[in-house]
């Protein structure tokens, strides 16, 4: 009866000092603060959607409704259909990759009409 006391406590210790989650972080000897390093990778993704044919572009809105913005060309685009209303927020930086019809009547001046093919946002 004795034993299965001691080998009770034993068990009550080990399995109360198992912890199956780990933690990674940095810390400093000097301050003891804990740095948190994340790895920026924007550029890289960047760098692949524009290899995928994607526009950079800024979202704008204009009396006419929102059009988006190529940000190296500077030309304005009216998206007959936008396929994520929710990235429809001006000063949104998105990545497109779009068509663009031959009928190019919009109600939107100095701008030509697309139609998306897809749309991203990086962050």
């Amino acid at each position: 009866m004795k034993s299965f006391f001691i080998f009770l406590i034993f068990a009550i210790f080990v399995f109360q000092s198992c912890d199956t989650s780990k933690k990674v972080v940095n810390s400093t000897s000097e301050s003891n603060t804990i740095e948190r390093v994340e790895k920026d990778d924007t550029q890289e993704r960047e760098k692949i959607l524009s290899d995928n044919g994607f526009v950079k572009a800024t979202v704008l809105k204009k009396d006419c409704g929102f059009v988006i913005e190529d940000v190296v060309s500077k030309n304005q685009y009216f998206p007959i259909s936008w396929l994520e209303e929710s990235y429809k927020v001006e000063g949104n930086v998105v990545y497109v990759k779009f068509n663009t019809p031959a009928n190019q009547n919009n109600n939107c001046p100095n701008t030509k009409s697309i139609v998306m093919e897809e749309i991203k946002l990086i962050r």
